[in-house]
């Protein structure tokens, strides 16, 4: 591998690691989630040695997708609350 290959590896898995942590907050949420898990699988394929703030990232993005999917079942399935809200119109 070139320099610029593994430097081109190694901020994709910073790139990773900053969205698995916008992942947990609630306005980027689960597509913040999946670009983590994307770009966390994506650095640890290419590159020849574990890095670790790419196994970070992933695991956060794994982390903030399963919370995201969490929450969703609750509000729906638990509270009973429809998805998506098409029944309720403004009088």
């Amino acid at each position: 591998m070139t320099p610029s290959t593994t430097t081109g590896r190694r901020s994709l898995g910073q790139l990773a690691l900053a969205l698995g942590i916008a992942g947990l907050l609630p306005v980027p949420g689960i597509l913040a989630s999946l670009a983590a898990i994307v770009c966390g699988r994506t650095a640890l394929r290419d590159s020849g040695d574990d890095s670790g703030s790419a196994r970070l990232g992933l695991g956060l993005g794994i982390l903030g997708a399963l919370a995201s999917f969490l929450v969703l079942f609750v509000y729906c399935v638990v509270l009973g609350y429809p998805f998506p809200i098409h029944r309720y119109r403004a009088r």
